[in-house]
């Protein structure tokens, strides 16, 4: 390790969120929020959490589950009235749903940076490495250039960003020569973006440096999307899995299954029968560092498996959004990624997306170089109805253009059943 890593690192662990423990974290909030927000000051004294000034963790599981509904409904009483440091307002996407605004503090921000830091430096990150983002960055859009302090932090941690919001076939070639020329040693980015430029690099028959790692996110990195990244960028693809509302949640490392759990968030995988560790569920986050608004048993929307034998320390996978599960009218969920295996091999195929418009009604947007053989589309229908029924209707939209939504989060599973 350098020395200007190491005093990086250890500028970073002043605010670490790995010197205390899960419970200990969780007491924490627990207890601010309990003297400090009106809204949790009747929960946690109704539920028996907080009583005679101390924390009750054994009644934890019994405080109600709250979601993007609940948060807009009651968001004066959900600010506390002693955040830790400056306070500042987030607010999610709302691509799958109504928006949310979250007020956020500086020791949040401060142990979020620690959390970054932690997982690039797990996958061979080492400060003041080049790194390369692929993000999209809609002021620099608007504005023609990114904004002086974004500039000067850009500068400082030795990082350049291709702006995915214009990553047209000028942009890719833009691009290309930016990673020529900077030869970065850990590329990040939206896992879209990456796919998308993995696949200009096939197209081309070119090549780049190879990093010593890629991290992905902002959406579901797919097993082909994983082999072909990993196959053109030369390096090993490593999944994370964050939001805005909380930041980083989990992020893939060297030598281990799944994804580890940051230490700043406590997940939580709710099913049908309950809360559980194994099996798929919606997500239930609690924040651990964020003073100034807490989530607690937030269900943020994504679907994902807790790994069985860590304690709750590993997450198995990231299913994707909720969305990105379909019903069957018997009431089963099948994986999107069923119909993804179905499609993504296609040589005259260039992009795709599934959408469930109904229980018995499967679209298949796609933008082909050729349009298959009837042979071909009754294959995909009769693989669609072993698993949504014989009476699902399937139907097939050739286009010449699929669209991207914003953040590059491209869905390529959408149900409007679930």
């Amino acid at each position: 390790m350098s020395l200007l890593d190491k005093c990086f690192a250890q500028l970073i662990c002043d605010f670490s969120p790995y010197h205390t423990t899960l419970e200990e974290k969780l007491s924490a909030i627990l207890s601010h929020s309990a003297q400090t927000i009106n809204y949790y000051k009747r929960l946690l004294a109704a539920t028996g959490i907080w009583k005679e000034g101390k924390v009750c963790l054994e009644s934890f599981a019994d405080l109600p589950v709250s979601d993007r509904q609940i948060i807009n409904s009651h968001l004066v009483d959900l600010l506390s009235s002693k955040p830790k440091g400056k306070s500042y307002w987030n607010s999610s996407g709302g691509s799958t749903g109504e928006p949310v605004k979250i007020l956020q503090d500086s020791f949040y921000l401060k142990q979020a940076r620690s959390v970054t830091y932690y997982q690039k430096n797990k996958v061979g990150y080492r400060f003041p490495d080049s790194i390369i983002k692929f993000w999209g960055d809609e002021r620099e859009i608007k504005y023609g250039k990114a904004q002086f302090g974004e500039r000067a932090r850009r500068l400082l941690k030795n990082e350049q960003i291709i702006n995915t919001f214009n990553l047209t076939e000028e942009g890719m070639k833009q691009a290309l020569q930016q990673i020529r020329q900077v030869k970065p040693r850990l590329i990040v980015g939206y896992v879209q973006s990456l796919y998308a430029f993995a696949g200009y690099l096939e197209r081309e028959s070119s090549s780049i440096p190879a990093p010593r790692a890629v991290i992905c996110s902002a959406g579901v990195c797919w097993p082909f999307m994983r082999a072909k990244i990993e196959k053109t960028f030369g390096a090993t693809v490593y999944n994370r899995y964050g939001s805005r509302e909380v930041g980083n949640i989990a992020c893939e490392e060297p030598g281990k299954t799944g994804l580890r759990i940051a230490p700043t968030v406590f997940v939580e995988v709710e099913t049908e029968s309950g809360i559980t560790k194994s099996g798929f569920g919606n997500l239930l986050v609690t924040s651990l560092s964020n003073y100034a608004m807490p989530l607690i048993r937030y269900r943020i929307g994504d679907i994902g498996t807790l790994a069985e034998d860590s304690s709750g320390s590993f997450l198995k996978d990231i299913k994707g959004r909720i969305v990105d599960l379909f019903k069957t009218r018997r009431g089963a969920l099948v994986d999107g990624e069923y119909f993804t295996h179905l499609l993504y091999s296609k040589p005259w195929l260039k992009s795709f997306q599934c959408i469930q418009e109904d229980y018995d009604r499967i679209v298949f947007n796609l933008n082909s170089y050729q349009t298959p053989d009837r042979a071909e589309e009754n294959r995909i229908t009769l693989e669609v109805k072993k698993v949504m029924g014989d009476n699902c209707e399937v139907l097939f939209n050739y286009c010449d253009f699929i669209a991207d939504p914003v953040h590059g989060k491209f869905r390529y599973c959408i149900s409007k059943v679930v």
